[in-house]
């Protein structure tokens, strides 16, 4: 009974490979499952821009790469402080890389931690965002002041030349 059963297991195979062509081999992997987790790689984490202000958008992108030899699926997870932001799912051959990219805005000023696996980084939010220096705020008060000054004096030396 055990090698009829063992023939029909393998004829059942051997039929379903020859039936398919060609084929692969794919799994879902997530990212901090443990054992299948080094399979992928995170390298050339970008934050742009890293200072915003409340509502605008931060692009945070890397390049994920499949460094074992069979295709897999793999959920890239990305965190801000710690908390799952966003997650997408990445399918690579084996030794394939793609570039992968979340676009994110927060509505509270403040420092955001960003990691993707072992890769991390931050941004700022602020309540708004100055586009002009203070220098040029300060020199342009100062040179307001001047010409008043200026004006007042030369309007005093006319009046009591009078």
């Amino acid at each position: 009974m055990k090698k009829i059963l063992l023939l029909t297991v393998g004829a059942l195979l051997v039929i379903g490979l020859i039936g398919a062509g060609t084929f692969a081999i794919s799994r879902d992997v997530e990212a901090g499952t443990g054992e299948d987790e080094p399979a992928f790689n995170f390298t050339e984490l970008v934050i742009s821009p890293t200072k915003v202000a409340i509502g605008q958008n931060v692009t945070i992108s890397l390049i994920v790469t499949n460094v074992g030899d069979w295709a897999s699926s793999f959920g890239v997870i990305l965190r801000i402080d710690g908390v799952i932001e966003a997650t997408k799912k990445v399918t690579l051959d084996g030794d394939a890389s793609e570039g992968v990219t979340f676009t994110i805005s927060k509505d509270v000023a403040g420092t955001y931690s960003v990691s993707v696996g072992h890769l991390t980084g931050s941004f700022k939010v602020k309540e708004s965002l100055s586009t002009t220096p203070t220098g040029v705020i300060i020199g342009i008060i100062a040179a307001v002041v001047v010409v008043v000054l200026v004006f007042f004096l030369v309007r005093r030396k006319a009046l009591a030349g009078k």
